[in-house]
């Protein structure tokens, strides 16, 4: 999977990204709320 694209999934990862020095997290409800639309 790559974020660098202009899909749907990237434009809802990259706005819920937490940068700290050289590490990149996402925040975990907003992945659990993907992954929930994702099955429905």
């Amino acid at each position: 999977m790559t974020l660098s694209g202009d899909s749907e999934l990237a434009r809802k990862l990259l706005l819920e990204k937490v940068k700290t020095g050289r590490r990149l997290y996402f925040r975990t409800d907003a992945i659990a709320r993907l992954i929930d639309l994702a099955q429905s």
